[in-house]
């Protein structure tokens, strides 16, 4: 259900990008959009319905996890005090959350690129 009202949410917010206007089309011939015709509701109800709910519930879980392992490998560490110091246990912590944000990006379906 929540993907459904996801795809109704989206569908209602895109509705000046659906409406053909040949005026403004005509002033801007390099943003016109070709494929209005093509966009229909019905064509994104399967993947609301099935994949949208399954990347949601992993990112849940990915966060959860994180959240877990960060806690854990900083007990004993009072952060009033200040930040953690450099060493092992903040390197760790530092290759924990990238490789989350890693799965996260792309479990959302982000890919990214370093040059």
């Amino acid at each position: 259900m929540v993907g459904i009202f996801a795809v109704e949410y989206a569908f209602s917010k895109t509705k000046r990008f659906r409406k053909v206007d040949e005026e403004r089309d005509a002033k801007f011939p390099a943003f016109r959009r070709k494929d209005v015709n093509k966009w229909a509701r019905w064509k994104f109800y399967p993947g609301a319905m099935l994949v949208m709910p399954i990347r949601m519930v992993l990112l849940l879980l990915n966060v959860i996890v994180l959240v877990l392992l960060v806690s854990i490998f900083s007990i004993g560490h009072d952060f009033k005090k200040g930040p953690m110091k450099s060493g092992c246990r903040k390197r760790v912590i530092k290759h924990i959350y990238v490789i989350f944000t890693s799965a996260y990006l792309l479990v959302a379906g982000v890919t990214t690129k370093k040059k």
